[in-house]
């Protein structure tokens, strides 16, 4: 009985950490004991109060809170859970928690506590704890080592769902493709290498088709970019698997097979609760990613994928390196030279626009180094270009370069080699050649050293003497790696170099097909990025197309023989070409014009 007569009440406190525990018979089964013990004990239940899908490593649950604001209100006379963990995992929270509820006259109870109330029986229950959150570290230990050694059988985890584009096998073990998924990952990829589609039209267009993703709904540009980039898409063959997997996994790859890269203990979550300033409780998270010699990878066989590897190396160089910045908008007016394709041929800044009176109907728009604009000191490049005038004469210069297809090609061509000879060590040499020859030599190299070794196991080399010969082999053999190395990364390059060509001469197809006078803006400018296109403006007023093809569009532009002191009068009326007019202030001095 407690003071007043009353029988004493209690509250019955369950928790369950999973869903599946939340769809099962956990808390009607604690509930149920729970109310045994209490009809045993002379208790009357008060309240009933559930955590479903907590976690006892936090104290921020709600159903915790609402059993501690109950023995606030002083009508509690004991709180009851069936197991010290159910309560919580950390021993210093249970003790916690005992302190709190003694201040209000309430006693924390779990049915398997060990002890009584003396002071050795609260060591036994801080010692409870200790146990528990003693096995709960060795079950996560023992997961990460069996999880690690799956792993290095060549096994994949399955997860909930598998990756995009692939199914697990029966036993959930390996990934196989899967169509028509495996379709829509070619079609993206073939969309950015042919189509030079951006990111943000992928995802617009797949939305637009209800090609549902991943998660049944949309897609992000951050999905469609961690696919695009991602290793399990990249078909290689075993040699470039060395050093990625353990070698007892690549005897067992086909020599003629190609195989992506499924990843393991590549990225480290941390989750943690806090309580927002509305009272409620949100769960945050954190990722991280691991050091790179932390990962560890599966061979996924790609054979049936469809994916080709030179087109895949193609995206993910573009995409990779896609630090351009998004075309601007100011002034609700498309920049097609924005995001760094004009750029300041003194510093290598990029031309950002530049609006007078942006709300009238005479406006005047221009392209100016804002380098310059910002920082006078740091360049010193004051030219301001007028920006219709000079967008169309750069692609008056493109659309005269379509006009000849086979200069285009050429050009194109030429462009590659440069880029051939800014790869190759030896640019005479043949990459696959100086790389079959380096892997020959750490073959030769890896033999000569377990012939030491097997000579000092003989007798006919001492300690000392193999100490020298291993040293001096793991030193040639270790440059050999690193020229192995290198020769892969120029192989890569090259491959990747010849999937770009192959998705040009598309690209290039395409675009002869298409009406170049009427092309809109937005498709200008994916004209102008597919041709690797960069604007160069000097103080001088001369303004130079790069890239693909090289060409000075000086002469192209209006004006460019006008003195830079003398005012912009009617005198010169007569050599605006006509979509120009009105654009261009009369009332200007010529430092506002190239």
């Amino acid at each position: 009985m407690s003071e007043n007569g009353d029988t004493p009440r209690a509250v019955l406190y369950a928790r369950v950490s999973t869903d599946e525990q939340v769809r099962g018979y956990s808390l009607r089964q604690q509930l149920a004991a729970l109310r045994s013990w209490c009809e045993a004990e002379g208790y009357r239940v008060f309240e009933e109060v559930e955590d479903p899908g907590h976690s006892g490593a936090y104290l921020e649950r709600p159903g915790l809170d609402r059993v501690r604001d109950l023995v606030e209100s002083g009508n509690v006379s004991v709180v009851v859970a069936q197991d010290a963990d159910r309560i919580t995992r950390e021993p210093m929270h249970r003790a916690f928690l005992d302190s709190e509820m003694e201040r209000h006259g309430c006693r924390l109870i779990a049915l398997d506590d060990w002890g009584d109330d003396s002071h050795e029986g609260e060591l036994l229950k801080y010692l409870k704890g200790w146990v528990s959150k003693g096995e709960r570290l060795k079950i996560a230990e023992r997961t990460r080592r069996g999880l690690d050694r799956r792993v290095a059988e060549g096994k994949v985890i399955g997860g909930n769902r598998s990756p995009y584009g692939f199914v697990y096998n029966e036993d959930r073990t390996a990934l196989v493709p899967s169509e028509p998924e495996m379709g829509v990952v070619r079609r993206m990829f073939r969309m950015v290498a042919a189509e030079g589609e951006s990111l943000g039209e992928i995802s617009r267009r797949f939305k637009r088709e209800g090609v549902p993703s991943a998660m049944g709904g949309d897609w992000p540009r951050s999905t469609v970019r961690y696919m695009l980039l991602s290793d399990l898409y990249l078909p290689r063959p075993p040699a470039e698997l060395r050093g990625l997997v353990p070698e007892h996994l690549l005897a067992g790859l086909r020599e003629d097979g190609s195989y992506g890269m499924w990843w393991w203990n590549r990225r480290k979550q941390t989750r943690w609760r806090e309580r927002a300033e509305d009272g409620e409780i949100r769960r945050r998270s954190k990722t991280e990613q691991r050091p790179r010699e932390q990962w560890r990878g599966v061979p996924v066989d790609l054979s049936g994928s469809g994916l080709v590897r030179a087109h895949v190396e193609a995206v993910r160089e573009q995409v990779g390196k896609n630090t351009r910045r998004p075309p601007s908008t100011v002034a609700e007016r498309f920049w097609v030279l924005s995001g760094g394709i004009a750029r300041c041929a003194e510093c290598g800044g990029g031309f950002s626009p530049m609006t007078v009176n942006p709300r009238q109907p005479s406006r005047r728009t221009y392209y100016r180094c804002h380098r310059h604009r910002d920082r006078p000191e740091a360049c010193h490049n004051p030219r301001a270009v007028s920006a219709e005038p000079l967008e169309e004469s750069v692609w008056q210069a493109v659309r005269s370069l379509f006009e000849e297809p086979e200069r285009l090609m050429r050009l194109y061509e030429a462009y590659l080699e440069r880029r051939r000879a800014l790869l190759r060590v030896n640019p005479n040499g043949n990459p696959d050649a100086e790389a079959r020859r380096l892997a020959q030599r750490l073959a030769e190299l890896e033999e000569e050293r377990r012939g030491y070794l097997r000579q000092n196991a003989r007798g006919l080399l001492v300690d000392a003497e193999l100490d020298v010969m291993l040293a001096e082999v793991d030193a040639r053999r270790e440059d050999a790696r690193r020229a192995l190395g290198k020769a892969h990364e120029m192989q890569t390059a090259l491959h990747r170099l010849e999937g770009e060509r192959e998705a040009m001469f598309g690209r290039f197809a395409a675009m002869a097909r298409m009406d170049l006078r009427n092309l809109a803006a937005e498709q200008r400018r994916k004209v102008l990025l597919a041709l690797r296109s960069r604007v160069e403006i000097a103080a001088d007023a001369s303004v130079r197309v790069r890239g693909v093809f090289d060409a000075d569009i000086t002469g192209l532009l209006p004006m460019k023989d006008a003195p830079a002191d003398e005012p912009y009068t009617a005198r010169f009326r007569s050599e605006i070409p006509e979509p120009y007019k009105g654009v261009v202030s009369l009332d200007n001095t010529r430092r506002f014009i190239s």
